[in-house]
């Protein structure tokens, strides 16, 4: 998988409207698009739902990652 198709499966991964994915990478929300149904045909897989799973399961997207900002709502409070 090429480097911006991970830039792209990891926030796919918590939820958020190609849109908003576009807003964060500054780039067009077309080219999400594109890199978002490479990478879907590069793991074989169906759905959005699909490549949510597939974050998760690579390690890319910790569970209860946060759906904007992709970290977990804990991050960086253990120990407070």
């Amino acid at each position: 998988m090429a480097h911006r198709e991970t830039e792209i499966l990891r926030p796919v991964g918590t939820g958020p409207a190609n849109g908003e994915i576009a807003q964060r990478l500054l780039v067009s929300e077309a080219t999400v698009k594109t890199h978002a149904k490479r990478l879907m045909s590069t793991l074989s897989l169906a759905s959005r739902v699909q490549a949510v799973v597939a974050a998760h399961e690579s390690g890319l997207v910790a569970p209860g990652a946060h759906r904007v900002t992709g970290e977990h709502p804990d991050a960086g409070t253990y120990g407070r």
